[in-house]
């Protein structure tokens, strides 16, 4: 698992799944933001096992968040 903020680092969100899904196959992407663009969130999701999050959100919308993530169930 692991957490990590696209605006830190100099790749974009979609740079940043698909170095991820090339080094760890099958590795599941939960991604949050409160800005995002309607398109890079649709571009994003294509991107294989991945998920969106909108910010803000409370604990119990991150927990099944990510449960649903993991069991691979729908939002």
């Amino acid at each position: 698992a692991g957490c990590g903020n696209t605006e830190a680092v100099p790749v974009t969100g979609q740079e940043a799944v698909e170095q991820l899904m090339t080094s760890c196959h099958g590795a599941k992407v939960l991604f949050m933001s409160g800005y995002l663009s309607n398109d890079l969130v649709r571009e994003v999701m294509r991107s294989g096992d991945t998920r969106f999050i909108q910010k803000p959100f409370d604990p119990d919308d991150l927990v099944r968040a990510v449960r649903q993530m993991l069991d691979g169930t729908d939002q």
